[in-house]
């Protein structure tokens, strides 16, 4: 244990000198009291920082680009959707790292959509309206269910992820009503199959549905 010979004061841990009087401290130097926490070197929010300025950089050389070529190349108003939509992407996955069911239901709205804006930008043939979007709502359902069971999680606690996804895919019907959808049947397919996995949950589940909705939004 450090001291100091002229306040007559003992002092745990390491320091350099003496709290008090500043002076020379004299014996030999112990452990910390509580353990030191390594600080990051970069944190999120400085991380989160560079990624909007690049950001800003893509979307002025692509709008530069864009001017120059006369606007007849689709792939760099392309760039300039997909930027952005990367920048949410790292702010959802910092934000919801702690939560598993968050972050993947997250994860799974943001590749549709990329998916989606893809299909606009490449002369919109369909394919995402047809079988990304619809496949994706089905798969991203399933696969809550099932990580919701093998983490032994109580279905309170992960049932709003399904239901939520499922009131979302009901979407899907707009483009089918306006004729967007090419080829609508794998579409109508997937929605009866999301819709009686909601009138499961709604007969059979439904008390852990309400009380997770109580608590969701007492959050």
């Amino acid at each position: 244990m450090q001291s100091c010979p002229k306040c007559k004061i003992r002092i745990r841990g390491n320091k350099r000198c003496c709290p008090l009087c500043q002076g020379v401290l004299t014996g030999e130097p112990e452990d910390p009291a509580f353990p030191s926490i390594p600080q990051k070197k970069v944190s999120s929010v400085s991380l989160f920082k560079i990624g909007l300025f690049a950001c800003v950089l893509v979307e002025i050389v692509m709008g530069i680009l864009s001017y120059v070529t006369d606007f007849r190349y689709g792939v760099f108003g392309f760039v300039m959707t997909i930027a952005p939509l990367c920048l949410f992407d790292f702010a959802v996955v910092t934000y919801y790292r702690g939560n598993i069911f968050k972050l993947i239901t997250a994860e799974s709205w943001l590749i549709m959509l990329a998916c989606y804006l893809a299909d606009v930008n490449t002369g919109f043939h369909g394919w995402s309206l047809a079988w990304v979007i619809p496949i994706g709502f089905v798969v991203l359902t399933v696969v809550i269910l099932i990580l919701g069971k093998t983490i032994r999680n109580h279905l309170m606690e992960y049932v709003i992820y399904p239901f939520v996804n499922i009131l979302l895919s009901l979407l899907q019907f707009i483009p089918i009503a306006k004729g967007m959808n090419p080829f609508p049947l794998p579409a109508v397919i997937c929605e009866g199959l999301l819709v009686a996995v909601a009138a499961y949950i709604l007969i059979f589940r439904f008390r852990d549905l309400t009380n997770a909705s109580s608590r969701y939004l007492n959050l």
